[in-house]
């Protein structure tokens, strides 16, 4: 019985614990599932959260684009700049044509956008106010976006990038998120696609632009990317499948990358080149000056395709052609002096020598051809006949003296043609007879770089008639030149020349000026010693010299050292010796005198006079061609002129083109006489590059604003019809270590004898501050703030020559080296900038906010790079072309 108690119950006990078990499970089971059920609600809930975030941040993104697209529209010619806060860092700003009027400009922030209401003519209180919002810096108020390790690059400022929230609600009325964005330039970036593919040597004296990749990744020091930065980048920016944050392998460490991710882009937008909203045209493509001087669709011959380029300079700059105060009365519209230069622009393109004719057959282009510096005759009395009427022959010899000013040695077949020339008085008056006009053959010559070379054009014989039927010969009848002008030629006495090179006319003196008679235009001459002493006697005759009266303009172009070349003549009765052959004028106190230090301080520099001075006949009968050649090998490099004959490279070798200008070196004239305007000759090239003379500095006649019309870039098919390039940096907005990269390692080698000077680390530094002083830029030609800095000559190691001394006109400190040599660094630069950008990158923060408690309970960060393209209706519009979250 026992037995089977005991077997009794241990098959209940069995059964308890089996039950026990169940129970166990079941309760474990419940747990788990009410566990699960928690978690469940607690997953929701944070997807939620994070799909609120993601919505807010999308809503900021949204805005940002909408804010983009409402500030360009339809308008070609906006500018991007950015605020200069000094503690809450930069704002990123469109204009609508400028950055220095707030009233009409659009911060690229979050905020609150009912304040900007009326865009593009906003209050400008209200953009302040608008953009002031994020220097409250309570968290309620702004966010700081460049936290540790998130998009923005690492800096110890905390409120560098601050952002005003704003605010979302539910459908009813409840705060749920919110937003928070800035937009930064991504053309304020290096692209190590395009930039740095070069051994970086930018010292080609002659092409000064080589293509996009001239700018360095590299700038001597670690403000940019060190050598094995640099070569890294480059490496993975090659791959078409890497994204902006890959490059971050180039990086040694996440620290590194932290600090400089900000300075290096991929985007491959194209940059168009625009004509500036100040401008008629404004909004249109700049214009190809290569195509413009070339292409017969702009003109069959040169001529016309010189008055095309002087017409679009003439609609957009209107008082561009009052540059030339010597032509306001004769001109008001100042258009002959644009064509003048408009004709220098095509010859220094176009492929020939054939110099370009404009207002109505002035030969007004520059040329590698030679100039006609010095002009005489040699007058023999050969002979007289013995009985009446008697009548003497005067052999007349012409002599010039060319001079070939550019580097290139010239050489070609010469002629000229002399009207206008004196006359001879038989017997003190009893007869008076002018010279015939004289047409030369031609003369094959050739001229080596900055070489002086006489010249025989040939000889006219011709016979003179006393009509008094008393003999020359006697005493008293001598032939004599009278002082005064001549009765029976139309030129009445003053001599003018022209000058075919290869049958083409290419040089002769100035078109009359205004208010005047033909003589006025005409040359200088001087008084031939009077009388012959009787038959065989020797007379030499100069007309070429400018003299103190109004009739000396001579040369159109007066050349680029303006009269300084012609011969000045002293003493009427100098004869053979009056001029200096085979060489340069002498140096004088005279006005003309070729002192350049001193006298022509403020035209284009000339380092110092050339070795090859001339010299003089040694008697009457001499010949000019017989003398020895003073020319020396050295003097090639003291060249005065430059000619490309061929496309321009960079659009800041407008520069080298001769400024046809009249005015003396303070805008006024330097003589009496109210026409002398005409002989003043500016005597310097274009300033573009360096600053200008004082009375060319008003705005609307600087030569640089030619950069806002032209340009030496091309279309293509991603650039809708504007030239284009990729790669330019915006001068408005990038920071100090990406502006020093426009400059560094520049060697300004177009005078020979300074190629030692490079622009150094330091010196790059200091030439990015300049930029960054000078801001705001509303288009290119604004540069010219800083082209004072690029002529002085500490800014570059070793120094580039020294400084020469200052005066009114020219006050800045500037190298005394050519003056295409000072404007080298900024022809080499101006190529990789810009003062828009097509591109951008957006920061997002976007949390989800409890509705209640209002902290936060989720947060997205949204980093988007957009571009700016044209859309079907010609509206710019933003395409987003990269996207990266962060939750």
């Amino acid at each position: 019985m026992r037995r089977s108690f005991f077997k009794t119950f241990r098959k209940k006990a069995s059964s308890l614990v089996v039950t026990l078990l169940v129970i166990v499970v079941l309760s474990t089971i419940v747990v788990a599932f009410m566990q699960s059920m928690s978690i469940e609600r607690l997953t929701a809930k944070s997807l939620r959260n994070i799909l609120r975030s993601e919505l807010s941040a999308q809503a900021g993104l949204e805005t940002a684009l909408f804010q983009i697209q409402a500030a360009t529209g339809t308008n070609q010619a906006y500018v991007v700049g950015q605020t200069n806060l000094t503690s809450f860092g930069p704002v990123l700003l469109i204009g609508q044509t400028n950055l220095t009027n707030f009233a009409q400009t659009m911060p690229l922030i979050s905020g609150r956008i009912d304040l900007l209401t009326g865009y593009p003519a906003a209050n400008s209180n209200s953009v302040v106010s608008y953009i002031n919002a994020k220097t409250n810096t309570a968290t309620t108020n702004s966010f700081n976006l460049n936290l540790k390790n998130t998009f923005i690059e690492a800096t110890s400022d905390t409120n560098k990038y601050r952002a005003p929230w704003v605010y979302l609600t539910n459908s009813d009325g409840t705060t749920n998120s919110r937003y928070a964005y800035v937009v930064l330039d991504e053309w304020a970036r290096v692209n190590p696609r395009y930039h740095g593919n070069t051994n970086l040597v930018r010292n080609n004296p002659t092409n000064w632009f080589t293509g996009i990749g001239a700018l360095p990744l590299y700038t001597g020091g670690t403000n940019l990317f060190s050598v094995s930065e640099a070569s890294s980048v480059r490496a993975i920016a090659s791959n078409n499948a890497v994204t902006p944050h890959t490059l971050g392998q180039a990086f040694s460490s996440r620290s590194v990358y932290e600090a400089k991710k900000h300075l290096v882009t991929i985007d491959d937008t194209w940059s168009p080149d625009v004509i500036p909203a100040d401008k008629p045209q404004r909004g249109l493509p700049k214009f190809n000056i290569n195509d413009l001087a070339t292409n017969t669709i702009h003109g069959a011959t040169a001529t016309l395709r010189a008055d095309k380029i002087a017409s679009i300079i003439a609609t957009n700059l209107p008082d561009f052609g009052k540059r030339d105060l010597g032509l306001q009365n004769e001109d008001p519209s100042g258009l002959k002096y644009i064509k003048r230069l408009a004709a220098s622009i095509v010859d220094y393109i176009d492929a020939d020598s054939v110099t370009t004719l404009v207002n109505g057959g002035e030969p007004a282009g520059m040329e590698a051809t030679p100039y006609l510096v010095m002009l005489a005759e040699k007058n023999t009395w050969v002979s007289e006949s013995a009985g009446p009427p008697y009548t003497i022959v005067i052999r007349s010899e012409f002599y010039g003296q060319l001079w070939n000013p550019y580097s290139v040695p010239v050489s070609g077949n010469v002629k000229i043609e002399v009207q206008g020339r004196q006359y001879v008085d038989i017997r003190n008056g009893g007869s008076q007879t002018d010279f015939n006009d004289f047409n030369s053959p031609s003369v094959a010559v050739t001229l080596q770089p900055n070489e002086f070379k006489a010249v025989r054009f040939g000889t006219a014989d011709q016979s003179f008639v006393n009509f008094l039927n008393q003999p020359s010969s006697a005493s008293g009848n001598h032939p004599t030149w009278p002082a005064t002008s001549s009765s029976g030629s139309s030129l009445t006495g003053h001599p003018h020349f022209r000058l075919y090179w290869n049958n083409n006319l290419v040089n002769m003196n100035r078109s009359q000026p205004e208010n005047a008679a033909p003589a006025a235009s005409g040359l200088g001459r001087n008084n031939p010693g009077n009388t012959f002493g009787g038959v065989g006697a020797i007379r030499w005759s100069y007309n070429c010299q400018p003299a103190n009266s109004p009739n000396t303009v001579a040369d159109p172009r007066i050349t680029f050292l303006s009269e300084t070349d012609w011969l000045s003549l002293g003493a009427a009765n100098t004869g053979h010796t009056s001029g200096l052959w085979q060489g340069r004028q002498a140096d004088g106190a005279s006005q003309r005198s070729q002192d350049f230090r001193t006298t022509w301080a403020a035209r284009d520099y000339i380092r110092a006079n050339s070795t090859n001075q001339g010299i003089t006949l040694s008697s009457a009968n001499g010949d000019p061609t017989a003398l020895t050649s003073q020319y020396n090998a050295a003097d090639a490099r003291t060249f005065i002129a430059s000619i490309r004959n061929a496309s321009m490279q960079s659009i800041g070798e407008l520069g080298h083109l001769f400024d046809p200008i009249q005015v003396n070196d303070t805008g006024g004239n330097s003589y009496s006489a109210a026409q002398d305007y005409h002989r003043a000759g500016g005597g310097y090239s274009l300033r573009i590059g360096q600053p200008e003379f004082t009375f060319t500095s008003t705005n609307g006649r600087r030569a640089v604003e030619l950069l806002d019309l032209f340009t030496v870039n091309s279309t293509n098919s991603a650039s809708d019809g504007f030239p284009a390039s990729q790669g330019r940096v915006n001068v408005n907005t990038a920071p100090q270590s990406v502006l020093e990269a426009l400059f560094y390692n520049i060697s300004p080698t177009s005078d020979a004898a300074f190629t030692n000077s490079v622009i150094s680390a330091v010196n790059a530094s200091n030439l990015a501050n300049t930029i960054i002083t000078n801001r705001p830029y509303d288009k290119l030609s604004d540069l010219h703030k800083i082209t004072a800095a690029l002529a002085n000559a500490t800014n570059f190691t070793p120094n580039l020559s020294v400084n020469v001394a200052s005066n009114a006109n020219a006050p800045a400190p500037f190298a005394g080296v050519f003056d295409r040599a000072r404007e080298e660094t900024f022809g080499k630069m101006i190529q990789l900038a810009t003062v828009q950008s097509r591109s951008f990158r957006i920061y997002v923060v976007g949390e989800a906010l409890n509705p209640v408690t209002g902290k936060r309970e989720g947060r997205s960060a949204l980093e988007a790079i957009v571009s700016i393209r044209k859309n079907s209706l010609g509206q710019l519009e933003p395409y987003i072309t990269y996207t990266r979250w962060e939750n």
